[in-house]
């Protein structure tokens, strides 16, 4: 299972009865490529801070749960395209 799972099942979920294709949300997020909409939605990685606040609005979902969950978790920043599993010890 993949670490971020659930919130890609509800991003697909959400992309499907909006009627949208991967290219298109990831435009309307502001940019991100039709890859990079597939690895959310498979759970492999997690919206870093330039997509997340995006991401929440699309998805209804409260930002700073979200947030509290990776800081929980240990995770980080990846150059703001994804989160992925760091030193426990590292916050961003």
């Amino acid at each position: 299972m993949q670490r971020y799972q659930r919130l890609g099942m509800q991003l697909r979920l959400k992309r499907v009865e909006s009627g949208l294709h991967q290219q298109t949300l990831g435009l309307l997020l502001g940019g991100a490529t039709q890859a990079l909409i597939s690895w959310w939605e498979s759970g492999r990685y997690m919206p870093g801070p330039r997509y997340l606040p995006k991401v929440t609005q699309f998805l209804n979902l409260d930002p700073l749960a979200i947030r509290v969950y990776v800081l929980a978790m240990g995770y980080s920043s990846a150059g703001g395209m994804g989160v992925k599993k760091t030193n426990p010890q590292m916050r961003f």
